[in-house]
């Protein structure tokens, strides 16, 4: 996995983006470039895990974990599924949350 969908997301102008990292919130490394292309870009990034009953913790520093995710600004959606970190940014975006206030709403 490398960042080329990533780019291509955000060439495509989008608002907001959920990732399904492995295990505790981990990514490729190769996806690193694109995706703090897009946190400068203010889009905000959220982080689930794509285990069943899986979470996102900031464990693992190592390059794509989800400690490093988290220092380059991506939320970490704690306990929420795909779908339900999806419809929280959703409703989030278009109620006009951003920066800390949408990170929040979306740790619940």
């Amino acid at each position: 996995m490398n960042g080329d969908l990533l780019e291509l997301i955000e060439q495509a102008g989008v608002n907001g983006l959920v990732i399904e990292g492995f295990g505790a919130g981990n990514l490729p490394p190769a996806v690193l470039p694109a995706l703090k292309q897009l946190i400068a870009d203010q889009v905000p990034v959220a982080l689930v895990s794509r285990s069943v009953n899986g979470s996102v913790a900031p464990i693992y520093a190592y390059e794509g974990g989800a400690k490093q995710l988290q220092a380059l600004g991506v939320i970490l959606s704690h306990n929420l599924n795909g779908q339900k970190a999806l419809i929280r940014m959703q409703i989030g975006l278009s109620a006009g949350m951003s920066g800390t206030t949408l990170a929040n709403y979306l740790k619940k």
